[in-house]
């Protein structure tokens, strides 16, 4: 069952991601036969994962449930922790800010909590709370929280790193910082195209786009926007492929090719349309009150009452 893991991890980390979900479902089956809680709560936490890098926020967020009541039970505070970590960052992606904000204070304390501080418990935290702060269109928190995360971890996470990186520097370009952000959104490439780790990669490669398009490149935005979109296309990731198509669209607003705009954020609308289908009313209404989704939905409006003659 831990080789189920590992491997199922690295094919999650190549963007293999029907093999990887289909070791843990393997590893959740084994467990449930032999009564291995521990190994029962991995196998929710990788198939969580999957899910959550697929971007169907409300199916990862019922696995991460199950891992976290299985971990309290065992009484592990650092999978506990992690756990917490996890629904905390599926919460926050559906809107649920409140329940958000409890969960990653909750891993915080537990971090705390141990003898020295555990830095890996404390940098997961510190990362997750800059991204939630984009979220929140909060730059300045962002800002400071990713550098927390920075200033803890140092190089021995990558993938950390490489998140905090992500947040710093989307921050900066939406900031007032756009070419210090551009610069951040480089080292956050190059930490991902590192350790060949597809979804932080092409995560990185998106917000390299946005922040070339508030630094004045709509060229290179536009490329790299496409890029990404490919692969979000290709691993079903509707959130973040809709986003790349509306930063095509503005970079090629910017490159005066209205058509190409008008086509590239109708693009984005059906996404958006996609998503509404799939989750509850309830979910898709508390997604939308998201003030980034929010803030973005409005420029997505603007490019598609430009419709070109």
């Amino acid at each position: 069952m831990q080789c189920l893991t590992l491997l199922g991890r690295a094919k999650r980390n190549q963007g293999d991601y029907a093999a990887a979900r289909g070791l843990f479902e393997q590893q959740l089956q084994v467990s449930q036969q032999v009564g291995d809680q521990a190994q029962l709560a991995l196998a929710h936490e990788g198939i969580g994962n999957i899910l959550k890098y697929q971007e169907n926020y409300p199916e990862a967020l019922r696995h991460f449930d199950e891992k976290y009541a299985i971990s309290k039970a065992l009484g592990k505070q650092s999978s506990i922790a992690f756990s917490l970590i996890s629904r905390s960052e599926m919460l926050w992606q559906l809107g649920r800010y409140a329940e958000a904000h409890d969960a990653i204070d909750q891993a915080e304390a537990i971090a705390a909590q141990t003898k020295g501080g555990d830095k890996n418990i404390a940098a997961e935290v510190y990362s997750l709370k800059a991204r939630m702060a984009l979220s929140e269109r909060k730059f300045a928190e962002a800002k400071a929280n990713a550098r927390r995360a920075l200033g803890i971890l140092g190089r021995e996470s990558e993938e950390v790193a490489a998140w905090a990186k992500y947040s710093l520097g989307f921050a900066q370009a939406f900031g007032g910082e756009p070419w210090i952000g551009k610069r951040s959104c480089e080292e956050a490439l190059t930490i991902a195209t590192r350790i060949n780790h597809v979804w932080l990669r092409s995560a990185a490669t998106m917000a390299l786009a946005q922040a070339m398009l508030e630094a004045g490149e709509p060229t290179a935005a536009l490329d790299n926007a496409m890029k990404s979109r490919e692969v979000f296309a290709h691993t079903g990731q509707r959130d973040s492929e809709w986003r790349a198509w509306l930063i095509a669209a503005r970079a090629a607003t910017r490159l005066n090719d209205n058509s190409k705009a008008y086509d590239y954020a109708h693009h984005a609308e059906g996404l958006i349309s996609e998503l509404e289908r799939q989750w509850t009313a309830e979910e898709v209404k508390s997604y939308m009150a998201r003030p980034d989704v929010h803030f973005l939905r409005i420029q997505l409006s603007e490019l598609l009452t430009e419709k070109p003659h």
